[in-house]
C-alpha cells in the first residue's frame, strides 16, 4: 500500500542555476594539476619531518637503553625505519621525473 502511494505523486522538479561568483581553486586542467603538486609538498614536507624524527626517537632510544640488549636492538630497528623511510622518499621524488623522462622518450 505505501509503495502505491509513494508513485502516486506527482514530481515538479524546477532547474538549478550553476552557482556565480568565486568558481573554486580549479578552473582548468592547469589548475588541477597546480592544486595536486600543492598537496604533494606539503604531504612530502610532513613525511620529511616523521623521518627526521624517526632518528631522533632512535637516538634517543639507544642513549636510554644502556646496557639493555632489547632497547638496543629496538633503537637498531628504529634507525633501519628511519632510513628506508629516507631511502623510499627519495625514490618517491626520482620517480616521476623518470616517468617524464620515460614518457617523452629522452
Amino acid at each position: 500500500m505505501l509503495p502505491s502511494l509513494a508513485l502516486a505523486q506527482t514530481l515538479s522538479l524546477t532547474p538549478i542555476a550553476p552557482p556565480t561568483g568565486n568558481p573554486g581553486p580549479i578552473t582548468s586542467l592547469s589548475g588541477g594539476v597546480d592544486l595536486i603538486q600543492k598537496l604533494l609538498g606539503w604531504v612530502a614536507t610532513v613525511f620529511w619531518i616523521a623521518a627526521v624524527a624517526c632518528f631522533f626517537y632512535a637516538g634517543y632510544l639507544y642513549l636510554l637503553g644502556g646496557s639493555s640488549e632489547a632497547a638496543l636492538e629496538k633503537a637498531k630497528q628504529q634507525l633501519t625505519y628511519g632510513a628506508v623511510a629516507v631511502a623510499v622518499g627519495l625514490m618517491a621524488y626520482g620517480f616521476p621525473a623518470l616517468v617524464n623522462n620515460f614518457l617523452r622518450g629522452k
